[in-house]
């Protein structure tokens, strides 16, 4: 406040300075007595209060003004802190192709799903089966997995599941986007396009472990710091002391036959011979071909008709081989096929 004071004091005496010039270029006037100059005098002053009081009033406005605009600025931030939250919209992770036995699914699907078509299963659903239950999923990215009985498995993500008992089964085959990972008590297992089971001791085992089986491909187990892999054919066995022991596994090994009964069923209705028995076969790790005698159409002229629902891949293809006139052979890991007798 001094400092303003002392610049209007200057201002005044500024204005004074340049009325003497201009009174020293009219020249010279008469004299003037003291009692003479006492009105110009209060005059000067009062001109020179009402110059402070305007500038005065001018720097309390341009305050309050300010003060104003904090005050908004604080409100609109404090609005903004505490607007409620937006909820991130559900993400949905697979859908339920298939589902015998005793199985619970929570949260329950919504039942709003349009008529024929499978309400989707969303990120936090928990799966959980008797042990005369199983179910297929169907990934959002395409991934088959199908879930034993005596099994719980939670849905993380579409790329992500966590098996916290029992046994899961998973089929990635060559479809494209990231790995699909499980996440089990003993570690992390990640296939690299693959087909391939994860099973853990049962509930009163000795010691938990991890049991990996490995049908195609490849696929890494990241426990305690180290990594493992296990490639086609083979199996590992994985103690929670972080002991590991290997072994080999059939593609067509009895033990994948549980898989083989939870896939879904296909649709055979205007599919090929050969596009069936592809999938088929690939279902039970065996690959197909024809020998003598060779049926007189070939398999990929073949058009099919009907269903096979309700069948297992080995019912499926006993009746459509049938249907087909062919019959097959089982030998070392083939299906072989020729000509029925007529």
């Amino acid at each position: 406040m001094n400092e303003q004071r002392a610049r209007d004091v200057e201002t005044v005496a500024a204005g004074e300075a340049q009325v003497a010039a201009l009174l020293r270029l009219a020249g010279a006037a008469p004299a003037l007595s003291e009692e003479e100059l006492l009105p110009a005098r209060a005059a000067a002053r009062a001109v020179w209060q009402r110059q402070v009081r305007q500038r005065a009033r001018r720097r309390q406005a341009w305050a309050a003004g300010a003060l104003a605009a904090s005050l908004v600025a604080a409100v609109s931030v404090a609005w903004w802190v505490r607007k409620p939250a937006v909820p991130a919209a559900p993400v949905t992770v697979a859908s339920l192709e298939l589902r015998s036995g005793d199985v619970t699914v929570e949260p329950a699907p919504a039942i709003s799903a349009a008529a024929g078509t499978t309400p989707p299963l969303l990120a936090g659903t928990v799966l959980t089966s008797a042990a005369d239950g199983r179910a297929a999923l169907r990934l959002a990215g395409g991934v088959s997995v199908r879930l034993d009985g005596g099994s719980r498995v939670r849905l993380l993500a579409p790329r992500a599941l966590a098996l916290e008992s029992g046994a899961l089964y998973v089929d990635s085959g060559a479809l494209p986007g990231a790995p699909l990972e499980v996440v089990t008590p003993l570690g992390r297992v990640t296939d690299l396009g693959t087909q391939f089971e994860v099973r853990l001791a049962p509930a009163g085992a000795a010691a938990p472990a991890l049991h990996l089986r490995v049908r195609e491909g490849e696929v890494r187990v990241d426990s305690g710091g180290a990594t493992h892999r296990a490639e086609a054919g083979s199996e590992l066995l994985l103690a929670a002391d972080g002991t590991v022991r290997h072994g080999a596994l059939a593609a067509d090994d009895p033990a994948w036959q549980w898989a083989a009964r939870a896939a879904p069923a296909i649709e055979i209705e205007g599919r090929t011979l050969a596009s069936f028995l592809d999938r088929e076969t690939r279902e039970l790790g065996l690959r197909w071909r024809l020998v003598e005698p060779r049926p007189e159409q070939a398999p990929n002229d073949v058009v099919l008709h009907g269903s096979v629902d309700g069948l297992t891949p080995e019912e499926a293809i006993e009746v459509v081989l049938t249907g087909s006139g062919l019959r097959g052979a089982r030998a070392h890991g083939e299906l072989l096929l020729s000509a029925a007798p007529r």
